[in-house]
């Protein structure tokens, strides 16, 4: 069958059947006539000239009916930014993840900031391929994301893209089909700009002069390391100072860096606590400054620094030996006059410090008591060594369970010659948590227990037994 040499793209095509003349539809998204390429809604999305769906492939029909719909009546595709709920606008910049607020007019270069857009198809016909959206900084592409054909209707949601602006004011832009790929009925709804304020017009490098350490220094794993520097800006018109600094450190005389905090731009010392597990005679420590157009400034130390490296406790071990207490028992690794805190929790995470022990000279087993506990009650202890100069790694962390009531002892009967039919029970009392104890009797010889009393004090007084049988009792 002949296709209409009027048939265009936005046209659509309805094949049908004898008994059902709604059997398919397809849009035709490029070409005219018999060269038309169509997309079916109800399949896949491959391009298909028209006259494919009629050579018994996927089925025959019989009937086929076109519907020219003109560019007033919106057959057209069309592609636009797009507002979601409660969004401030189609393309937003804020200074942290997870919220909607613009901080577009606060820009502080160095610092990182998180980008949301939003497009969407709203045309009448469905985009059946891939559909480009590229977002631009200074209308140069910063990044291009590529969708695999949208419905009508269907919309496009990036958030929290990360990105780290480093220039003067600019502008930042989002557009989808930059290269007007698809015919659209509204090409001018398709892009939408910011102008990023707040980035300053600095045009000199801040300065900065690391102190200390500055090479030759000896500190230690888990103690603390005082970093001191100098740094400055511009007095120029537009220079906000210093905005933004980071100090690193690297383990290996500067082949890696790890960072060791981001500070604001008016500090000038910081307290380093090294890192438990650090041990190296080739440390430095990098300071980097930034002030409110990006430009850096960066000074590293002139010669290594050692940082001693510091044994942890190992095979931490928990032992109940009471229902109050629990025995530790732990490997010294350092000696030397080591002290050790000793933390304790109810749930294996939340620790606290409830003691300190020490200090141990010499290498080897360390054992510490812990009581005033509550009885049949789980506890998690992990250990760490100390001294003025250092706080090791901690220990693995072991648990133990607090045993239940002690039993009393020493059970004791005694007769009495009046009355005949009367003994005395006495036993000494081993729990801190009791509150009474049960009193089991039998005859010799017999098989069974039976409850004669509850008591309060470790005293009894039996006065249900008869004349000169043996008895025994428990506690």
């Amino acid at each position: 069958m002949e296709a209409p040499t009027s048939l265009e793209p936005g046209d659509v095509i309805i094949f049908g059947s004898s008994w059902d003349v709604y059997k398919h539809v397809v849009i035709v998204v490029n070409g005219y006539g018999n060269d038309a390429v169509c997309d079916a809604h109800s399949t896949d999305h491959y391009h298909k000239h028209w006259y494919y769906w009629m050579d018994g492939t996927l089925d025959t029909f019989r009937i086929v009916t076109f519907f020219e719909i003109p560019f007033s009546a919106g057959g057209y595709h069309n592609l636009a930014y797009y507002l979601p709920w409660g969004w401030p606008a189609p393309l937003i910049v804020s200074a942290e993840p997870g919220n909607h607020e613009q901080d577009y007019d606060q820009i502080v270069p160095g610092q990182t900031y998180y980008i949301d857009w939003a497009i969407q198809s709203n045309g009448y016909a469905d985009i059946p391929d891939t559909v480009q959206i590229i977002l631009s900084l200074g209308y140069q592409p910063i990044e291009t994301w590529c969708v695999p054909g949208l419905w009508t209707g269907d919309s496009v949601i990036v958030e929290d893209y990360p990105y780290v602006f480093n220039g003067n004011s600019d502008v930042l832009s989002i557009k989808v089909d930059p290269w007007n790929y698809w015919e659209e009925s509204n090409e001018g709804d398709n892009e939408f700009e910011l102008l990023l304020t707040g980035i300053c017009e600095d045009y000199v490098p801040p300065w900065d002069t690391l102190i200390s350490p500055n090479g030759g220094e000896e500190f230690y794993a888990g103690g603390t390391c005082e970093i001191t520097w100098v740094a400055g800006d511009s007095s120029e018109p537009g220079s906000q100072g210093i905005t933004l600094q980071r100090l690193y450190y690297s383990p290996d005389n500067g082949d890696s860096w790890e960072l060791i905090d981001e500070l604001d731009g008016d500090l000038r010392s910081y307290t380093w606590h090294i890192p438990c597990d650090l041990a190296t005679s080739e440390c430095k420590v990098k300071i980097v400054v930034y002030d409110c157009a990006g430009h850096t400034a960066t000074d590293v130390s002139d010669g290594t620094f050692t940082i001693h490296g510091v044994a942890s406790p190992l095979d931490l071990v928990a032992e109940a030996i009471a229902e109050d207490a629990i025995a530790l028992q732990w490997q010294d690794n350092i000696g030397e006059g080591a002290r050790f805190l000793i933390y304790r929790s109810v749930d294996g995470q939340n620790f606290e410090i409830t003691d300190t022990t020490g200090p141990h000279y010499g290498t080897g087993e360390v054992t510490y008591t812990d009581t005033g506990l509550n009885w049949n009650t789980v506890y998690y202890y992990k250990v760490q060594a100390f001294s003025d100069l250092y706080h090791s790694c901690f220990s693995n962390v072991a648990s133990e369970t607090t045993n239940i009531l002690n039993k009393p002892d020493i059970l004791q009967v005694s007769t009495s010659r009046e009355p005949v039919h009367q003994l005395t029970v006495t036993w000494w009392d081993n729990s801190s948590y009791e509150e009474g104890y049960e009193i089991q009797r039998k005859l010799i010889g017999s098989s069974g227990w039976t409850i004669v009393d509850t008591v309060a004090d470790t005293c009894f007084i039996d006065d249900g037994v008869a004349p000169y049988l043996d008895y025994m009792y428990r506690v």
